[in-house]
């Protein structure tokens, strides 16, 4: 029901102000101007005369690089958010539970009061905030809504209690005098120590309840950043957000924001503002049209059969023909499986890195997606992965592996497709999957390319919803997309499966397939 875990706590902070500020994906402006100046001790309000500096003030946690803080309870999710973002808090916010119109003037009030709102009279037993208040070291209680004084005195016997009428609203001149002289009996408290340099996401398309625990991150400092779906990578609004917040920490309110290290990986990704073509950093949901074949052999393709400026030129050109949406796509032979073990013994010949590299950076130039083919022969796909690891730290560069160009002794076996363990398939996948996490990269694009019969030995062995990875397996056009996946249903779901095309663009494609090459 509840879940909260940190991940890579940052060893630096930075000052960003957050006091009263809710900072929706679509109003980038004001997300900018909100984390343009203030400083950590310009804290604000009504209650500002109230703080000693010999006092003991609220104080944030060491909040990590990622946190996500889920509950489908509101008031769960009120006193998680409190335990993982308040180390101490003198002053805290109580409201009856369920009490829509008095969690609104809780939360406003919650700014002001400079800690966490924790909801009373549901889930939580009164033990179980009493415990919380004494760890937050509250020596003055806000309460708002119909909490009774036998419940107030259990949950908080030592602590000076401030009754606040659930009708005075904040953003009107009665509602704010009447916080503003509610707030004023509250115990005086040293200035807070606020988390200036978070930013707190919250889904608006999600239907839960993250009142309480959005004021609470509010009432820390946070900046609060509404992110549709759940994941910030996805639009070029949320990435656009994030890099201009410029923030260390996400707190992640709500339970679509998956686990923290995935937040953790996300939140940094979207903070570099790198977005792929298209806008955003998730190569699913586009349609990858574009040429293929090597720079250095024309023999191999369309794409090796003209200089660069015009290779990239054709390849927006083809992918305007099929698709005025597609991204247009260059699918480069690194590596090319041969009957002859060559120098190295391993029976595939490796263009260098570098000479691929100026069709490579001309195609990112143009806002092109570039996908680089492997063929590994007698070599293990990670081996050849690692030695174009250079490309492959930038963001756009994409993977091709082709399944039946691995050899499974190391040598060709006639005119036999190749076989590759689904072990080494992984291997490969796990490997990308930590060059996009280190490099703080937007998804890459990894297609699996396969025979009529499986080339992998268990393909329901294969782990492909790694999230920094968006993967497609493409099979030949004469193939039953079911004969691959039959055995992976589970393995399969979200997976893109598609029929690269040979040739001319057909006037209907088939299925609209998220990737066609033409050779």
């Amino acid at each position: 029901m509840a879940s909260v875990s940190p991940l890579d706590a940052p060893n630096a902070r930075f000052v960003r102000p957050g006091r009263r500020a809710v900072a929706a994906v679509s109003a980038l402006v004001a997300v900018a101007s909100l984390l343009a100046g203030c400083a950590t001790d310009d804290v604000g309000d009504v209650g500002d005369w109230r703080k000693d500096p010999g006092l003991p003030g609220a104080v944030v946690a060491n909040l990590p690089t990622g946190i996500t803080v889920a509950s489908d309870v509101p008031a769960e999710l009120a006193l998680i958010a409190s335990q993982t973002i308040f180390a101490a808090a003198p002053a805290v916010v109580l409201v009856e539970d369920g009490d829509p119109e008095a969690e609104a003037a809780a939360a406003e009030a919650a700014d002001e009061v400079d800690g966490p709102v924790l909801a009373v009279g549901g889930v939580i037993s009164d033990d179980g905030l009493r415990i919380e208040l004494e760890r937050l070291g509250a020596t003055g209680v806000l309460v708002v809504g119909d909490v009774e004084d036998a419940t107030l005195r259990s949950i908080a016997p030592a602590a000076t209690a401030v009754r606040l009428k659930s009708s005075w609203a904040a953003g009107t001149p009665t509602g704010d005098t009447e916080i503003a002289g509610a707030i004023a009996q509250l115990p005086e408290r040293g200035k807070p120590q606020q988390a200036t340099e978070a930013v707190a996401l919250v889904d608006p398309d999600a239907d839960e309840d993250v009142t309480l625990a959005v004021a609470t991150a509010r009432a820390a400092g946070a900046v609060v950043i509404e992110v549709p779906g759940g994941d910030p990578r996805a639009s070029h609004a949320s990435v656009d957000a994030l890099a201009n917040a410029q923030a260390l920490s996400a707190i992640g309110i709500g339970t679509t924001f998956g686990s923290s290290s995935q937040l953790a990986a996300r939140f940094r990704a979207a903070s570099t503002g790198v977005e792929l073509p298209g806008g955003g950093q998730l190569v699913t949901g586009s349609r990858y049209v574009g040429l293929a074949g090597s720079p250095v052999s024309p023999s191999l393709g369309a794409l090796g059969r003209q200089d660069v400026d015009a290779t990239v030129t054709r390849a927006a050109e083809v992918a305007g023909a099929v698709d005025p949406d597609a991204v247009p796509t260059l699918e480069i032979a690194a590596t090319v499986a041969a009957p002859a073990a060559g120098e190295d013994g391993d029976f595939s010949n490796e263009t260098p890195a570098d000479e691929l590299r100026p069709l490579v950076e001309a195609g990112l130039a143009a806002g092109q997606s570039v996908v680089l083919d492997f063929q590994p022969g007698g070599s293990t796909f990670v081996e050849q992965l690692a030695e174009y690891r250079d490309l492959l730290d930038l963001p756009g560069v994409g993977v091709a592996l082709d399944l039946e160009w691995r050899y499974p002794d190391g040598a060709p076996g006639g005119l036999v497709a190749g076989r590759v363990p689904a072990a080494e398939v992984d291997e490969a996948l796990a490997y990308l999957a930590d060059v996009v996490v280190d490099g703080a990269l937007p998804q890459k694009l990894v297609v699996l390319r396969d025979d009529a019969t499986p080339s992998v030995d268990d393909p329901g062995a294969l782990d492909l919803q790694r999230d920094p990875l968006g993967v497609v397996v493409s099979l030949p056009g004469d193939v039953d997309a079911p004969a691959w996946s039959t055995a992976a249903d589970d393995v399969m779901a979200g997976v893109r499966l598609t029929l690269p095309s040979w040739g001319l663009p057909a006037a209907a494609d088939d299925g609209t397939p998220a990737y066609v090459v033409y050779r």
